[in-house]
């Protein structure tokens, strides 16, 4: 029997979201997350890990593994903190003030250039996941 269809179970109509998007929205969690919710100017001095190894330690046994399990470790915690993340919520952001904050231009252009210098591995990871994303979505639709 075929179920019935409601508002709440009807699938959302949005689309999927670009490599860059996901790249953005990563990026914007993590900048939040290192400055306690406030959008600010990120340090001169960027950490030099890449996407999904931020948070790695520099002598850790993960580093010196297989380029293939480094790819996989990277897709599960950028998966995660997209899923995760308090940042990442679509509902309604309280606003807060602005004051010392980047703003959407600002961070435009910041993440703009992130993507630009990003390595081969950072955004094919990135179209990975938006293409996964992508069949997952078309396969929900109806």
């Amino acid at each position: 029997l075929p179920s019935i269809i409601t508002p709440e179970t009807m699938p959302s109509k949005s689309k999927p979201l670009s490599a860059y998007n996901l790249f953005f929205q990563y990026n914007r969690i993590k900048l939040l997350e290192s400055t306690e919710g406030k959008v600010v100017a990120p340090p001169d001095s960027e950490p030099s890990f890449p996407a999904g190894l931020e948070n790695t330690e520099r002598d850790s046994p993960l580093l010196s593994a297989p380029e293939e399990d480094v790819r996989r470790h990277r897709i599960q915690v950028i998966e995660h903190t997209l899923d995760s993340s308090p940042y990442s919520s679509k509902e309604k952001r309280n606003k807060k003030s602005s004051q010392g904050s980047m703003t959407f231009l600002e961070m435009s252009n910041y993440m703009s250039k992130k993507w630009n210098d990003a390595d081969e591995t950072t955004k094919s990871i990135f179209q990975e996941l938006s293409s996964d994303r992508k069949a997952k979505a078309q396969k929900i639709e109806f």
